[in-house]
């Protein structure tokens, strides 16, 4: 027996037939059902980018963020989340509850009419990464996933749920995205620096999207993940301790031979001051740091911590007009273009190390644009 609120319509064969929960939003009932992955390869086709304008009910798919969620539970199958897929029903389906008792009649059986469509609202991208992740993973087809299902007929509401969904969407910062991270190995590898390090313990940004002003971080670890990624391209071994280890080595010489950020430690300056004063903390400054150092460690792996020492002859004040047209644009910061690249050049010539061939290509190019804005 079902109440009288409940959709009906004879028994139809064939029906996909799933057990699930009943609830009711804004006067409207919905189903929460657990449904194995081969069911949603199935019977959740994903919507081709062909459609008619007046038919499309949500964004188009983006085929290349499919693989990339595929990879993730093919490499992470036995350790992966998957959030619910929520899916409109256009057509009338069938609800049997478990019993005529009322603190049992929202747990039931749901049959959906396989002529009545089922339209995804959100999880597109899921569903169709399950049905290539299944390919690689049959396994995985017994595996179950969270659907919502609501009714409804002619696809009348379905624009307005996707504009509901995915209006106030809050897309967590890099910062969150690292610290959080304990899967890939560059974050980890920050993470040990980090806790190793007197310097960067307790001033390094993990959870903000910047380092707030007054405060006393003064790295975000967003751009020292970047930074270590550059600092071992090519010589990672991932190995944590050993990877950790020339870090370590490299934050010492920085410690070392960056003006006035040993006294951080000491707390005699603060985070405030330097960031105010010197552009080294910022991302564009630890990148080209680490691409000079990397080239250091390559090709003079005995010596590159004396090489690179040389960085205390660079004058790093933020005021310092050499730094125009290489890491400040009109007086400020700036990493669009070729100005990492510029930046990145200036210290290998203070630092005496020979440009490459493009490199010098570069230098001419900034040559030529200074002398015809006259700076």
């Amino acid at each position: 027996m079902s109440d009288s609120n409940t959709m009906q319509l004879p028994s139809i064969s064939p029906t996909r037939t799933i057990a699930a929960m009943r609830g009711v939003q804004a006067g409207r009932e919905f189903y929460m059902a657990m449904c194995h992955m081969s069911f949603i390869a199935k019977h959740l086709p994903y919507p081709q980018n062909n459609v008619p304008a007046d038919k499309v009910i949500q964004r188009h798919i983006n085929k290349a963020r499919i693989p990339k969620i595929a990879e993730y539970l093919v490499k992470y199958y036995d350790d992966y989340v998957l959030p619910p897929i929520i899916a409109s029903i256009d057509g009338e389906i069938e609800w049997e509850p478990l019993s005529a008792d009322s603190e049992n009649m929202q747990v039931g059986i749901l049959k959906i009419p396989d002529s009545a469509d089922l339209i995804i609202n959100d999880g597109q991208h899921r569903c169709a990464a399950i049905q290539h992740a299944l390919q690689k993973r049959p396994e995985l087809k017994y595996e179950t996933l969270g659907v919502i299902f609501y009714i409804d007929r002619g696809v009348k509401r379905a624009r307005q749920m996707f504009s509901d969904l995915n209006g106030h969407p809050v897309r967590t910062n890099q910062n969150i995205n690292a610290t959080f991270d304990s899967r890939q190995y560059l974050p980890q590898l920050t993470k040990r620096v980090i806790e190793n390090s007197a310097l960067l313990r307790g001033r390094v940004e993990l959870f903000a999207s910047g380092c707030a002003i007054g405060s006393p971080r003064i790295f975000t670890i967003s751009a020292l993940t970047k930074s270590n990624r550059v600092l071992l391209d090519g010589i990672i071994s991932q190995d944590i301790e050993t990877d950790a280890a020339i870090c370590s080595r490299y934050w010492t010489v920085l410690e070392e031979n960056l003006p006035e950020i040993e006294k951080l430690v000491p707390e005699t300056i603060t985070a405030r001051e330097i960031k105010e004063n010197y552009f080294y903390p910022y991302s564009i400054a630890l990148q080209t740091l680490a691409a000079v150092a990397n080239q250091l460690i390559k090709e003079s792996p005995d010596t590159w911590e004396e090489q690179l020492a040389g960085i205390q002859k660079i004058n790093w004040r933020r005021d310092n007009n050499e730094w125009e047209g290489r890491a400040m644009s009109g007086g400020r910061l700036t990493t669009g273009g070729n100005h990492p690249a510029f930046t990145k050049n200036f210290i290998k010539k203070k630092l005496g190390l020979p440009l490459s061939e493009d490199e010098k290509k570069l230098e001419r190019q900034l040559a030529r644009a200074k002398k015809a804005a006259n700076v």
